[in-house]
C-alpha cells in the first residue's frame, strides 16, 4: 500500500509519520519488527521518502533502544548522520545471524516424500495438537506448504520439517540441501503480476507472524514462527 503511495506521488517528495507499536518482547517478534524497518530502508532507498517515526524512549528498553538507532539514520535532537545507522543489507544479516533453533527436540518432524497433500494433513495435525486456532493453523499449513514446495523445487528435491511448541508460539522450520544462497530480501516486496513463479516466500511472509533464514554452512534453513 505504501509502495502504491509513494508511485503515485511521481515526482513529489512522500512524507509520512507514524507510531510504531511493538506488540511484543519476545525475540523474534522483536527482530521482526528491526527487519521491517531496515527492509523498508532498503526498499526505499531510491525514492525521494521521508518518514517521521515517534517512539516512546522510556517504554522500549536497552536492546530495542538499540534496534531503533540501528535502523534509523537520523535521531530527532542528535546531530545527524546517526553513527549507530546500519546499512540494510549489513543490519538483516545480522538480524538474521542472531536466529537460534528452540532449545530441546522438536516435537515433531515430517518429511513430504508421500506427497504434499498427506504433509499438509500431517502438519494440521499436529498444529492441532498443538492447539493453534482453526484460522492461524490454516495460515501456517500454507505457508509452510509454499516453503516446502520451494524447498522440493530448488533445494535438491527433498525437504526435511520439524517443529517446536514454545510458551507463546509455534516454531517450524523447512530444511532443505540444495545450494542455498537465498537472496537476504526474499519475499518483502511482491512479485510481478505477470505469471505465479515467484510467489513462495513471498506468501510465506504474509501468512505467518515472522519468517527468517538463518545462516547455515549448507543448504537453506526457513525458520517460521506462528504466535498463538
Amino acid at each position: 500500500m505504501f509502495a502504491r503511495f509513494v508511485r503515485r506521488q511521481g515526482s513529489r517528495p512522500a512524507w509520512t509519520a507514524g507510531e510504531p507499536i511493538w506488540q511484543s518482547h519476545l525475540p523474534f517478534a522483536v527482530r521482526g519488527w528491526a527487519r521491517y524497518e531496515t527492509v523498508l530502508n532498503h526498499h526505499f532507498a531510491a525514492e525521494d521518502v521521508r518518514s517521521l517515526c515517534v517512539f516512546d524512549e522510556k517504554a522500549l528498553g536497552t536492546e530495542l533502544q538499540g534496534h531503533v538507532r540501528a535502523t534509523h539514520p537520523a535521531i530527532s535532537g542528535e546531530h545527524p548522520p546517526n553513527g549507530e545507522y546500519m546499512e540494510p543489507a549489513r543490519c538483516c544479516d545480522a538480524l538474521s545471524a542472531a536466529s537460534e533453533s528452540p532449545p530441546g527436540p522438536p516435537a515433531f518432524q515430517i518429511s513430504p516424500a508421500r506427497g504434499l497433500r498427506h504433509f499438509r494433513h500431517e502438519l494440521a495435525a499436529y498444529l492441532d495438537v498443538f492447539g493453534l486456532d482453526a484460522k492461524k493453523s490454516e495460515a501456517t499449513v500454507l505457508a509452510v506448504h509454499e516453503l516446502v514446495a520451494n524447498a522440493l523445487e530448488h533445494g535438491g528435491g527433498e525437504a526435511e520439517v520439524r517443529g517446536w511448541r514454545m510458551p507463546d508460539a509455534v516454531v517450524i522450520e523447512v530444511e532443505d540441501d540444495g545450494p542455498g544462497g537465498i537472496d537476504r530480501y526474499a519475499g518483502d516486496a511482491a512479485p510481478s503480476s505477470i505469471g505465479l513463479r515467484g510467489r513462495g516466500v513471498f506468501l510465506a511472509r504474509r501468512l505467518s507472524d515472522f519468517l527468517e533464514f538463518p545462516p547455515v554452512e549448507r543448504g537453506t534453513v526457513a525458520r517460521l514462527y506462528a504466535m498463538g
